[in-house]
């Protein structure tokens, strides 16, 4: 059964109201996350652990290939996430050469 909310006398405009004002008190409530997380850190940071350009992280991130987080105007990334992206591509540049020597 589906949950049902029946709204009786509520204008549009106090539904607008009480619908922006959760999702500010969701964001915001993400933005306090976000902060407490201590191993966020800088696009410029992000791309010289992983010797890339801003351009190619920018688009590594489009692409879904690892996860940016902006936080007040700034795109943040987690250290742990990095981390992964780069084990996860010397996997594959080990399986690469493993595969490789068979010839």
């Amino acid at each position: 059964m589906k949950n049902v909310v029946l709204l009786e006398k509520v204008s549009t405009q106090e539904l607008n109201e009480l619908i922006e004002k959760k999702i500010n008190s969701s964001m915001d409530w993400l933005l306090i996350e976000l902060k407490k997380d201590r191993s966020l850190i800088s696009r410029k940071r992000a791309c010289k652990m992983l010797n890339v350009s801003i351009p190619t992280i920018a688009k590594m991130t489009k692409e879904g290939r690892i996860e940016g987080y902006r936080l007040n105007g700034e795109v943040k990334y987690k250290l742990c996430d990095l981390e992964g992206y780069i084990k996860s591509c010397s996997m594959i540049f080990e399986e690469f050469n493993n595969d490789d020597s068979s010839f």
